[in-house]
């Protein structure tokens, strides 16, 4: 820690950013407007006002979308204050501005803060027609002329009926795709609309951040001339492993732009000695733990898992396994058959809730005279006494074997030991599973799907592969 004096401000550009080209830019008219309300924007903040309000030749934001990522406490409130004031006090078009945020009280604290900004102005307070304010619903500003500020909770209904020229998605580390899916199609009628995506780093083993994670890779490419990104985090690979070690304050003047402002060296070092490192690293520095988005890489590599597609017909099937996906609205049941030399995984049937699966255990099981596996820690564990109670001959694996069951699939993968069908349900299953860590080792996740799927496959193997009376996979096993 002795290297802690020689970083004592932080970085005022960031390490990852794309702003487009533009024919000029209303940020300083933007930060002369929040100066005037009291409100002194650091430089780094200024930095994104003036690349995100960059105008095209005909007066319209070259940026559609703006995505901003730094880490906690930096004062990215600010810059949405900044912006608010000027959509609302300045710029004509704008009727109506949509500030939403993961829970009401997050909203509403953004409410408070601009309230007493124009409260305390003699010059734009007389403007405002009212101030309304709800315990759980929403609050909003009204001015004279009819132009509206509202504060909302996301939902899968927020937004939907209204149309607001400017969407601030503020807290977008829980922005789920349901969320994104009610409110996005709003703006797409305003002349000169602008999203806005303001988050500390997403972790998807915490809360749905795919559409952070999406926004950042876009960001990142640069390939969109629509999104302006902007993230102050330290080097980090794929894995979340930092370039460097999280305790010296080199990396901490990277990752925030306020240090030496409103954060303080002896504070993020008290937070090193008190939080776990990888909230540390993710709260203080930047490091997100992203999902693998659809599209890109599975879990088993490029290319890996569409190589173990085959179109033969499957064998008489062997196990089955039966999984409930964390939220509970999808049941799959998916089975392994012997080909005469590689386990076949196939994809049974998936279904809604839960009240159909003991019938359609009972029918399989009783058909083909095959066992039926559930995990005794998983979602499923509740149907198990149903199972039994319909005299369902049920195998019940136990965390270690399920670990076990997980990796087993993830090495016969790796090693073309194993096949399946290309059947669309485990697909995509795969698709949006990740690993997530249970004590020293691994089993699947989930980036914000459903992987009920993979995670049944996974059971019918393993169940196969205990149970020496069902031969026809004993030597393969």
């Amino acid at each position: 820690m002795s290297s802690r004096s020689v970083a004592q401000r932080g970085r005022q550009t960031p390490r990852l950013e794309h702003v487009p080209k533009a024919s000029s830019s209303a940020g300083d008219e933007c930060i002369e407007l929040a100066a005037a309300f009291g409100l002194h924007l650091d430089p780094w903040q200024q930095y994104v006002v003036r690349g995100a309000l960059g105008e095209r030749a005909d007066g319209r934001w070259q940026a559609f979308e703006v995505g901003l990522i730094v880490p906690r406490q930096n004062g990215k409130g600010a810059i949405i204050e900044a912006l608010e004031l000027f959509w609302l006090f300045v710029c004509d078009e704008d009727r109506l501005i949509l500030h939403s945020a993961h829970e009401f009280k997050t909203a509403r604290e953004a409410f408070l803060r601009i309230r007493g900004l124009i409260e305390a102005s003699a010059e734009y307070a007389p403007m405002v027609r009212q101030f309304y304010s709800s315990t759980g619903g929403e609050c909003g500003i009204e001015l004279h002329d009819g132009k509206r500020l509202r504060f909302v909770a996301r939902s899968t209904g927020a937004g939907r009926g209204f149309s607001p020229d400017k969407l601030v998605l503020d807290e977008a580390y829980n922005l789920p795709d349901s969320a994104i899916d009610a409110q996005l199609p709003s703006v797409g009628a305003r002349p000169n609309p602008q999203v806005w995506y303001t988050s500390s780093p997403g972790d998807w083993m915490l809360a749905p951040c795919d559409v952070l994670a999406r926004v950042r890779r876009r960001g990142i490419s640069g390939d969109d001339d629509t999104l302006a990104f902007f993230e102050w985090s330290v080097p980090y690979d794929d894995q979340g492993v930092i370039a460097g070690d999280p305790s010296d304050p080199k990396l901490w003047a990277i990752a925030n732009p306020s240090l030496g402002i409103r954060k303080t060296l002896e504070r993020i070092g008290n937070f090193f000695g008190s939080m776990s490192l990888a909230g540390f690293c993710r709260e203080e520095l930047g490091v997100g733990n992203w999902p693998v988005l659809v599209g890109g890489n599975t879990i088993f590599g490029e290319g890996v898992w569409p190589d173990r597609a085959t179109d033969t017909e499957p064998g008489r099937s062997c196990a089955i396994g039966v999984a409930v996906s964390i939220d509970r609205l999808w049941t799959s049941i998916g089975d392994v058959s012997n080909m005469g030399t590689k386990p076949h995984l196939g994809a049974v049937v998936r279904g809604r809730g839960t009240d159909w699966v003991v019938a359609e255990c009972k029918r399989i099981q009783d058909e083909h005279k095959i066992p039926v596996v559930v995990d005794g820690k998983g979602p499923a564990e509740s149907l198990i006494e149903a199972l039994r109670a319909a005299d369902v001959d049920v195998t019940v694996s136990t965390t270690d074997d399920y670990l076990s069951a997980c990796a087993d699939l993830y090495d016969r993968v790796q090693a073309d030991e194993v096949e399946h069908g290309n059947y669309d349900d485990l697909n995509e299953a795969v698709a949006v599973a990740t690993w997530r860590t249970v004590g020293e080792r691994r089993a699947w996740g989930r980036k914000g799907g459903d992987v009920s799927m993979l995670e049944a496959v996974t059971l019918a193997l393993w169940g196969a592969s205990q149970n020496a009376d069902y031969d026809p996979l004993q030597s393969i096993f």
